[in-house]
């Protein structure tokens, strides 16, 4: 009888994928593209003892060589409004609405059958890379605590920001504070179907107070712990009408993480369970001709175009993302 309990690889055997998006990447979030551009960012990815990785070669190149590090650049990354499931991509056609209570104007998409909605392109518009595992030992793959994507000025200097923190015009807080709209996925390599997306900071809240009945304390405000959190993650996708469609990742049964259940994948139990289990991204599977456990997947971060925080007062920001991923073995095969 075969023994389909897994194991969760710990001490010197963890598997622990690191992914720094180093440098401060300014995001042209509804901004002027030509004033906007970043300089060239580098992707750094590390891997400890029993797990090794590669970028996987373009048609017609040569093979990378596997190993513990490598380190990718995006010299023309331009992080941009986009908004989709982690497989389908769209880069909306957006309006400029004016708040009705404000009177400051913000991006929206523009619904219309008649807009024209673009494809983004990948490691321009967001970040798009192929990775390839191997491993000596039968490995499912899942991304797991210590993952982070927070603000480049830092989680303290966010809300009070001082010079060189990038402050908004609009309160006093950070522009860095985009992070709530960034989104990470892993994708099959067949690009078929997105085997999650990460969340990292839904609990981070933009909010308009109109103040008093004379008016004062009216302004902008953030909220970094904000229990009032949309429990459904929206999005939009042109069908093949032309029409613009709203769905839902939950909708498409698509497996979402946030950063309380990703704690769930370091404890030492034979398996992931509840929210933990959808963070699984690959199975390495055994290939005889090498003899290693092999698989991959399609890393892409973008930010969410459709966020509740993308408003102009934010646009602009830096982050810092870090993911690590631990390896589960399976056992008994």
């Amino acid at each position: 009888m075969t023994n389909n309990k897994k194991k969760l690889i710990l001490g010197i055997g963890s598997i622990v994928l690191v992914l720094v998006l180093a440098g401060a990447g300014v995001f042209a979030w509804y901004m002027n593209l030509t004033s906007n551009l970043i300089d060239p960012q580098t992707l750094q990815v590390t891997t400890s003892q029993f797990l090794e990785v590669r970028q996987a070669a373009a048609p017609g190149e040569e093979e990378n060589d596997f190993g513990h590090s490598l380190e990718l650049s995006f010299e023309d990354l331009v992080l941009v409004d986009i908004t989709g499931d982690g497989t389908t991509l769209v880069r909306p056609r957006l309006l400029q609405n004016a708040d009705e209570v404000t009177g400051l104007t913000y991006a929206a998409p523009d619904t219309s059958t008649v807009s024209e909605w673009t494809d983004p392109e990948p490691n321009k518009d967001y970040i798009d890379v192929t990775l390839e595992f191997r491993s000596n030992k039968h490995l499912d793959v899942y991304l797991g605590s210590g993952s982070a994507v927070t603000p480049h000025c830092g989680v303290e200097n966010a809300m009070n920001p001082g010079e060189d923190d990038n402050p908004s015009n609009y309160g006093s807080f950070s522009r860095d504070l985009m992070a709530g709209a960034v989104r990470v996925a892993f994708v099959t390599a067949d690009e078929q179907q997105t085997s999650m997306v990460w969340e990292p900071n839904r609990q981070y809240k933009l909010y308009y107070y109109a103040g008093n009945e004379e008016g004062e304390g009216r302004g902008w405000f953030f909220d970094m712990n904000s229990n009032d959190f949309e429990l459904t993650h929206y999005y939009y996708y042109v069908a093949g009408s032309g029409h613009k469609v709203q769905s839902s990742l939950e909708a498409q049964n698509i497996p979402v993480v946030y950063d309380s259940s990703l704690e769930m994948n370091t404890a030492a139990v034979s398996c992931p369970t509840g929210e933990g289990a959808n963070a699984h991204i690959v199975t390495l599977e055994y290939n005889p001709e090498t003899g290693f456990y092999e698989g991959s997947a399609v890393l892409r971060i973008w930010i969410e175009g459709c966020d509740r925080e993308t408003r102009r007062a934010i646009a602009g920001g830096a982050v810092d993302v870090a993911l690590y991923l631990y390896g589960y073995e399976l056992a008994g095969n």
